[in-house]
């Protein structure tokens, strides 16, 4: 909790600055890390790349949500 106001993970740590979200987590290693690249170079695929998450991020998770709020319920 101390690193992550949101209480959950993923949390990257890197050399005292804190990352949150797994989209921002991959855009930060991309660019202060760039050999080896995480993304692809062609245009085509990088976007293939970007839709997939974004349709993770506002279709799937959505979905899920009313599990999991469902499954944590249980488990209290």
């Amino acid at each position: 909790m101390a690193i992550n106001a949101f209480h959950h993970i993923p949390v990257l740590v890197d050399d005292g600055f804190n990352v949150v979200e797994s989209l921002a987590i991959l855009d930060y290693l991309e660019t202060k890390y760039p050999m080896p690249t995480l993304l692809p170079a062609d245009a085509k695929a990088r976007a293939t790349v970007r839709m997939v998450e974004m349709v993770t991020v506002n279709e799937l998770m959505l979905g899920i949500a009313p599990l999991s709020r469902q499954w944590m319920g249980a488990c209290w």
